[in-house]
C-alpha cells in the first residue's frame, strides 16, 4: 500500500466515517420499507467514492466489495431495505468500524484486509443474482458488467480520478444551488466535498512524486494562464452568488509557477477583488472597471490591480487593514513567500495593489551589496528600490535618518548598527538600498548599489555567518551571508511594542537591536 502522510490518513478515515454514517441511515429504516432515491443516491456516492480510494491505496479486495456492494443496492427491488441487504449492511459496517481503529492505532493493515471482508462478497454476488430479473442474471452470458478493480495500471483501474471528477461535479452543482436558491444552503456538504477533493489529489500528487522520485525532486507547476482563468471564472461565479457588478480584465505574461504560489497568488487577487468590490458597493459605482495586470520579474512574480472605484483609503492614522479586510490574509501569504506590498497610498497610475511573489523554489534571484566592508545578500524580490545616498532627500529625527518612501517614512541604518559589531562600524556608503516584507520598509546604507545573481536551492547553505543572517550562499569559492529580513523587521517592531526608539546616530552600533 502507497504511504499516506498523516493529512492523507486524517482525510481517508473521516471518508471510511462518512460511509459507515451512510450505512448506518439505511440501517434506521424498517425491513420491507421503501427507501427515498436521496438515500440510495447519497450511500452509493459515498460508496463509489471510498471504492475510488480503497482501490488507489492497493485495498483491492476492500475497493471489489464495494463496487459489488454498490451494484446490488443500485439493482435491489424496489429500493426496499430487506433482511439480506441488511445483513451486509451490518457485516460491512463492523468491518470498516475495524478499519477505522486500524488507522487509530497507527496505520492500514493489509494483511487484515481478507479477514475483514471475510466472507461479505460471496453474500453479495448472491444476493445480486437474486435481485436480478430472471434474463438478466449475472452469468458467463449475463450483459451485466460487474467493475472490478483492477491491479494492472490500464484505463480502467484510476477509479480515483472518476471519484474526483464525482466530487468536482458534486460541488459544481451546490454552488448553483447557493446562487440560486434565496435561502442559504448547508455548507456541510461543501466542506465535505472540499476535503475528499484534496484527499484524492494528495494521493495522485503522492504517486506523481514517486514516479518522479528517479529523475529528481517532483515540483508540481501550473502556467500563469490557468490561474488568470481561475481568477476570470471565481470572478463570474461571485457575479452569480454574491451579485458583483463590475467588468474584469486581465493579462499576464507566458510562464509557469510552482502550484502552491500559484495559489497564495490567487487567494491575493482574490481578496484584493473582495474589497475592491466593497468599496465600490459603498461608493455607489455604477461602471466598476478591475484590471489585473501579472508579470515576471526576474524569478519573481509582479501582480497590479487596478480600478475606476472612486472611494480611497484616506485614514491615516489608524491600520489600512481597517479600510482593506482582506489584507491580513494577503500580509500573511507574503510573509510566508517573503514578497513585498504596495497598497493605493504608494501606488501609482492608478493602481490600488501592488504584490510581489517568487515564481519558484527552483531558482532565486538575489542582490549582492558591499556594506561594512563585507558582501551581503538581500533577495531581488524583497527590494523595492536601490537610490544614491543624498542628505538633502532624507529627514532627521532624533538623531536618526528617514527615508520618504512610497508608503512612509522608511528609517535608515548602517549595517553595524543592525548586526551588533559584527562588521565594520566605518564605511563610507553611496546608496541607499530599500527593502522589507509586505509593506514593512527598511532602509541599509550601502557602498554601492549592488549586482544580481541568480541561485538554485542547493548553493543556499543554512549556516550563520552573522546574527541578522540565516542562510549562505556558496558562489565557487566565494560565501555571501544572506540577509534575514523577517528577523530584522521583527526585532524592529520588537522595539516599536517597548516603546523604545531605535533612533541613534548613524554608524553607531549602540542600538540594542542586535
Amino acid at each position: 500500500m502507497p504511504e499516506l502522510k498523516d493529512e492523507n490518513k486524517r482525510m481517508f478515515k473521516e471518508q471510511v466515517e462518512d460511509h459507515v454514517q451512510k450505512l448506518v441511515s439505511m440501517l434506521e429504516h424498517s425491513s420491507g420499507e421503501k427507501m427515498g432515491g436521496g438515500i440510495i443516491d447519497r450511500v452509493c456516492l459515498a460508496t463509489r467514492l471510498l471504492e475510488g480510494s480503497a482501490g488507489m491505496l492497493q485495498l483491492c479486495g476492500w475497493s471489489e466489495i464495494l463496487t459489488l456492494f454498490r451494484q446490488m443496492v443500485e439493482n435491489s427491488n424496489g429500493k426496499r431495505l430487506d433482511e439480506n441487504i441488511s445483513q451486509v449492511i451490518s457485516e460491512l459496517i463492523d468491518a470498516e468500524e475495524a478499519v477505522i481503529k486500524g488507522i487509530d492505532k497507527g496505520g492500514i493493515e493489509l494483511d487484515g484486509e481478507t479477514t475483514l471482508f471475510e466472507g461479505i462478497k460471496d453474500e453479495i454476488i448472491f444476493l445480486m443474482e437474486e435481485y436480478q430479473t430472471p434474463d438478466s442474471r449475472i452469468g458467463e452470458d449475463s450483459d451485466v458488467q460487474v467493475v472490478y478493480f483492477k491491479e494492472n495500471a490500464d484505463n480502467n483501474s484510476f477509479e480515483v480520478i472518476n471519484s474526483m471528477v464525482d466530487v468536482l461535479e458534486q460541488m459544481k452543482e451546490k454552488l448553483f444551488q447557493c446562487g440560486e436558491n434565496e435561502t442559504p444552503v448547508d455548507l456541510s456538504d461543501l466542506e465535505r466535498l472540499c476535503g475528499e477533493g484534496r484527499f484524492y489529489m494528495g494521493i495522485v500528487e503522492g504517486m506523481v512524486a514517486r514516479i518522479a522520485g528517479s529523475e529528481g525532486k517532483h515540483c508540481s507547476t501550473v502556467s500563469a494562464q490557468v490561474v488568470l482563468n481561475a481568477i476570470r471564472e471565481i470572478v463570474d461565479i461571485y457575479r452569480s452568488i454574491k451579485g458583483w457588478k463590475l467588468e474584469f480584465q486581465s493579462s499576464s505574461d507566458d510562464f509557469k509557477m510552482d502550484s502552491d504560489i500559484a495559489s497564495s497568488l490567487f487567494s491575493v487577487v482574490e481578496n484584493c477583488l473582495f474589497d475592491i468590490n466593497s468599496l465600490s458597493l459603498k461608493s455607489g459605482d455604477e461602471d466598476l472597471l478591475v484590471e489585473l495586470d501579472i508579470r515576471t520579474k526576474g524569478s519573481f512574480i509582479e501582480a497590479v490591480i487596478r480600478d475606476n472605484c472612486r472611494s480611497n483609503s484616506i485614514i491615516e492614522n489608524v491600520d489600512i487593514a481597517a479600510y482593506y479586510p482582506g489584507l491580513i490574509s494577503i500580509r500573511n501569504s507574503l510573509k510566508n513567500w517573503k514578497g513585498l506590498l504596495w497598497v493605493d497610498r504608494s501606488v501609482e497610475n492608478g493602481e490600488r495593489f501592488r504584490a510581489t511573489l517568487p515564481a519558484s523554489r527552483k531558482r532565486t534571484d538575489y542582490r549582492i551589496i558591499q556594506a561594512g566592508g563585507r558582501e551581503l545578500g538581500l533577495l531581488s524580490g524583497c527590494i523595492e528600490e536601490v537610490l544614491e545616498f543624498d542628505e538633502q532627500t532624507l529627514k532627521m529625527e532624533q538623531d536618526r535618518y528617514y527615508y520618504d518612501g512610497r508608503g512612509g517614512k522608511v528609517p535608515v541604518f548602517s549595517i553595524d548598527e543592525l548586526a551588533g559589531g559584527e562588521v565594520e562600524a566605518d564605511y563610507s556608503y553611496n546608496y541607499l538600498v530599500v527593502f522589507g516584507i509586505a509593506e514593512e520598509r527598511i532602509a541599509v546604507l550601502s557602498e554601492n548599489e549592488g549586482y544580481r545573481i541568480e541561485t538554485v536551492p542547493e548553493q543556499a547553505v543554512e549556516e550563520n555567518q552573522l546574527s541578522i543572517s540565516g542562510i549562505s550562499l556558496q558562489i565557487g569559492d566565494n560565501s555571501y551571508p544572506v540577509l534575514d529580513i523577517a528577523m530584522i523587521l521583527e526585532k524592529l517592531d520588537i522595539l516599536h511594542e517597548k516603546d523604545l526608539s531605535y533612533a541613534a546616530p548613524v554608524s553607531s552600533a549602540d542600538t540594542g537591536i542586535a
